[in-house]
């Protein structure tokens, strides 16, 4: 039985900034490099990479699974939120702390986050993201607060 190219809105929604959440959302961090990216880095066809932060509050490493796209030489991420009205929390320890870790087939990479804000270069990016993993554009239609598009780049 193949997958549906997007999940039911109910996977990505239930629980969704509840405890239960966040538990799957480390223990899918955590396996993915326990497998170095062998096993889990994949959601519904997407790629998934970890982007480890600095935690604003708690000053503690963070580590969040990432669908993500390439550009160039640079990895693009979206802070949906799964369409919820704030950002995510990563995406604010980003805003704190722009120097991150970012995680792919068990090898980390140093780099450097910033929120793409040209209108051309989001819309360009935000369409290729939405190629990667369609539900970006339900997301969005869903809240209010333009989703932030972040870039990835090697420091």
């Amino acid at each position: 039985m193949a997958l549906p190219k997007k999940p039911p809105m109910s996977v990505v929604r239930k629980g969704r900034g509840t405890e239960d959440s966040n538990k799957f959302s480390r223990r899918h961090a955590k396996f993915i490099k326990l497998t170095r990216g062998r096993i889990g880095a994949s959601f519904f066809g997407a790629p998934v990479g970890i982007l480890g932060a600095i935690g604003r509050k708690s000053g503690e490493l963070r580590e969040v699974p990432m669908i993500y796209g390439v550009d160039g030489d640079s990895w693009i991420v979206i802070a949906s939120n799964g369409g919820h009205e704030r950002n995510p929390p990563w995406y604010l320890n980003l805003e704190a702390n722009p120097d991150v870790t970012w995680t792919l087939k068990g090898a980390d990479h140093a780099v450097v986050a910033s929120t793409v804000d040209d209108g051309d270069e989001r819309d360009r990016l935000w369409t290729m993201m939405n190629g990667v993993y369609p539900g970006y554009d339900d997301y969005q239609a869903d809240c209010e607060r333009q989703i932030p598009v972040v870039r990835l780049t090697k420091r």
